[in-house]
């Protein structure tokens, strides 16, 4: 997964939700299209021409078969070891990713910077394994290794690549039972796995370079909550309940321990205990959700909130309530905050029906409601065009663009600390990125994005002193996958939303 890919996620996280499983093989990560192999072409054959004409006419030409652009397939390679494994219900999944970037202006220094994140993952059908039906178990072991702050090069908290850290470590991202009940009317999942990868997301968040592969920008920890995003695994149950096929309700509860962060999450030394636990994260979203089996031109709305009982620091204040900046000592505590979000996505042109070809829009809008959130207001939109042409129907070309509007008391400590080091300068409002790519299906499995952002005004929090000349930064990259399992054709259990 990432989720298989989230926060690539893993994630996907491609980050998979919980859903009941499919006994197709279907991908994990990219559209699985077989080589057609093309007819020899021979000399135009003559049929017989209609009782009482003379003449012979030529036959009608084949019809060529669509590309599906690939440079290579290796599908066949490992169908028949793919099906062994299945009818044993074994799933395996090996997702590679490498991520880089250099900055070509402005942003706080110059310089390449690039992370490479390795995925492992099975998961395990108990039905023909012990005779359970509809339960699975899945298991994901992460590693990654880079630069562990690429934010450090632009400025900004919520921009750069979505593999972000924690790096140099392998840690398990998942560990956890998932039970589709009463007709997959409800879905049931409990154990180790991020608690924040299966809310405010999107299928088409993967499409992006930037960090909202797993979520939208402001979710997870340490911006509006202290929820962890992928592969941050701490102990969570959730459910799923499906009042008609389209329509869904899904709630939850997780441990919030940003002890996480710097522990790989296995069981020894205290991985799964919960002595370092300081709250729980409770989040809610309520969605509709059709799909190219129901819909011409799939759609999905959905509103949600959550609530994170965990403390956290005051972003301006200490606990004489001045400057944390200018007076030093500790910074001030609360406890509790909150956000409500909106999302929509909307199939809006489909060449044709034999394809799944088409344009995809899509936006979000998040607000904290309560506490003292880095993000007031959260803004999203964006454009995904599956198969820009018909010789590469499997590419895809995306532009998005996000902008958060920063709390007051952030606003605040930046300009503290443009006064402590006697700079002056503009005091951004809130800041924004955009990102264009284009993503290469090289073969089935291999996907080749360059992409290109922009951040205005990077927000610099958690970089002291801020630099006031630092005004916007400009990246170029790469992200480059590899899905073992659909190169090789092997089958897998998709998790639908």
């Amino acid at each position: 997964m990432l989720a298989g890919w989230r926060n690539d996620c893993g994630g996907a996280a491609a980050r998979l939700s919980p859903r009941r499983r499919s006994r197709r093989g279907t991908p994990l990560a990219l559209a699985v299209t077989a080589l057609v192999p093309l007819a020899d072409v021979a000399a135009e054959p003559l049929e017989p021409a209609a009782q009482g004409d003379g003449r012979a006419t030529p036959a009608a030409a084949p019809p060529v078969p669509p590309s599906d652009g690939y440079a290579f397939n290796l599908t066949g390679v490992g169908r028949d070891l793919g099906q062994s494994l299945k009818d044993r219900g074994i799933y395996l999944s090996s997702i590679s990713t490498f991520s880089g970037a250099t900055i070509a202006s402005g942003g706080l220094k110059k310089g390449e910077y690039g992370v490479f994140q390795h995925t492992l993952g099975t998961n395990l059908d108990l039905e023909p394994l012990l005779g359970l039906d509809n339960v699975l178990v899945h298991a994901t072991v992460v590693k990654r290794y880079g630069v562990k702050n690429n934010r450090a090069f632009h400025g900004s908290n919520f921009a750069g690549l979505a593999i972000a850290g924690p790096v140099e470590t392998t840690r398990l991202a998942e560990l956890s039972v998932d039970v589709s009940m009463l007709d997959d009317r409800l879905r049931l999942l409990a154990g180790r796995a991020p608690s924040a990868t299966e809310y405010a997301t999107s299928d088409l968040y993967c499409s992006f370079s930037a960090g909202i592969c797993g979520h939208i920008s402001p979710f997870a920890w340490a911006r509006n909550s202290n929820a962890g995003f992928w592969p941050l695994a701490s102990w969570t149950a959730r459910a799923t309940v499906k009042p008609t096929p389209e329509t869904y309700v899904r709630f939850g509860i997780s441990d919030v321990n940003t002890v996480i962060y710097r522990k790989p999450g296995f069981p020894w030394n205290g991985g799964w205990s919960f002595k370092d636990s300081i709250g729980v994260f409770v989040p809610l979203e309520i969605g509709y959700r059709t799909s190219f089996a129901n819909d011409r031109r799939p759609r999905a709305v959905n509103i949600g909130a959550f609530y994170d009982s965990s403390p956290y620091d005051d972003p301006y204040y200490n606990r004489d309530g001045q400057s944390f900046t200018l007076a030093g000592g500790q910074r001030a505590q609360h406890k509790g905050r909150s956000s409500v979000y909106v999302q929509a996505q909307q199939m809006v042109w489909r060449p044709d029906e034999s394809s799944r070809r088409g344009v995809h829009l899509f936006g979000a809008a998040l607000w904290g409601v309560h506490g003292i959130e880095q993000t007031k207001f959260h803004t999203l939109v964006g454009m995904v065009a599956t198969g820009p042409f018909a010789a590469r129907p499997n590419d895809s070309f995306g532009v998005m663009a996000f902008r958060n509007v920063l709390h007051r008391r952030v606003r605040d400590d930046y300009q503290a600390s443009l006064t402590k080091t006697g700079q002056t300068g503009p005091i951004p409002r809130s800041m924004m990125l955009f990102e264009v790519n284009y993503s290469i299906a090289a073969a089935p499995g291999i996907q080749i994005r360059p992409f290109a952002q922009y951040v205005a005004r990077p927000d610099q929090i958690g970089f002291r002193p801020v630099v006031a000349s630092n005004r916007h930064a400009s990246m170029l990259g790469v992200q480059v996958s590899a899905s073992l399992g659909d190169m090789l054709g092997l089958p897998s259990i998709q998790r639908r939303r």
